[in-house]
């Protein structure tokens, strides 16, 4: 990424990018943790309640578990598989070519 991104972005970094990695198991938690971070539980039952009230959502959808479940797809196209269920998805010429496949092999 520190060679992919000032590339696409024309612009170097003004400083050092720190790494951090997350493992598979804890990312479900991670992005729960992140989730609440951002809005209080009050705050995101009122934007789930408004949902369902107008009919966005099934009255019985639970909002959180789907955004956590569809968030967890999405990263899954930057991992590498482990097995058939971590797939990545099909990614378009265009995603490809911005996001090629930069992880370690090993």
């Amino acid at each position: 990424m520190e060679i992919l991104l000032p590339t696409m972005r024309k612009l170097p970094f003004t400083s050092e990018v720190k790494k951090d990695v997350t493992a598979r198991e804890d990312m479900k938690a991670m992005l729960i943790k992140e989730i609440d971070a951002d809005m209080t539980p009050g705050e995101f039952r009122a934007g789930e309640l408004g949902m369902k009230v107008l009919g966005f959502v099934p009255s019985n959808f639970n909002l959180k578990e789907a955004l956590v479940q569809d968030l967890l797809r999405g990263n899954r196209a930057f991992l590498r598989p482990q097995d058939e269920d971590d797939a990545p998805h099909q990614r378009s010429p265009r995603e490809a070519q911005e996001a090629p496949d930069t992880l370690p092999k090993g």
